[in-house]
C-alpha cells in the first residue's frame, strides 16, 4: 500500500526482487565502486560473468582486471581512465578469461560521479556477455 511518504517497505522490496530477476533473465551484471574507499559491489550475474561463484571472493578492481585477458588489460584501463578523465560514459569491449582457459565477450558501460571538487567517487555499471555477437 502507497501513504503520503511513498511506497510501502512491501511494494519497495517486491520491485527490487522484479528487477533482480529481470537483471537475471537478461543476463545483465551490475557493478558499484565507491572509488574513495575501494569497495565494490558486484550483482551474482557479474560474478558469473568473471567466472567466480556469486560472493567467492570480494570484488575488487584487482580481482576484475585479473580476469580481464592479458592482451586487452592496457586497453580495458585506458577505456576507463578515459572516461573518468574526461567525464564521459565508459563503453567498452573485452575478453574475460574463465578459470577453465576459455574466454568471454563482455560489454561493460558505466558512468563516473564527482564530488564538489571534481574528483570521481563512484562508478555504476553494467556488463553484458557479447561472445555470440562477437563469434558470428
Amino acid at each position: 500500500m502507497r501513504d503520503e511518504r511513498g511506497p510501502s517497505l512491501n511494494a519497495i522490496l517486491d520491485g527490487e526482487e522484479r528487477l533482480a530477476l529481470a537483471l537475471e533473465v537478461a543476463g545483465v551484471g551490475l557493478w558499484d565502486w565507491n572509488i574513495k574507499t575501494g569497495a565494490i559491489a558486484w550483482s551474482d550475474e557479474h560474478f558469473r560473468m568473471e567466472g567466480y561463484e556469486p560472493g567467492a571472493i570480494v570484488p575488487s578492481f584487482e580481482a576484475w582486471l585479473d580476469r580481464v585477458h592479458p592482451e586487452d588489460r592496457e586497453e580495458a584501463v585506458a577505456a576507463l581512465e578515459s572516461a573518468r578523465r574526461d567525464r564521459t560514459p565508459f563503453d567498452h569491449e573485452f575478453r574475460s578469461l574463465q578459470p577453465d582457459g576459455t574466454s568471454r565477450w563482455l560489454l561493460g558501460r558505466g558512468k563516473f560521479f564527482y564530488d564538489e571538487t571534481g574528483d570521481a567517487e563512484r562508478m555504476i555499471g553494467a556488463m553484458v556477455d557479447v561472445t555470440a555477437k562477437v563469434r558470428a
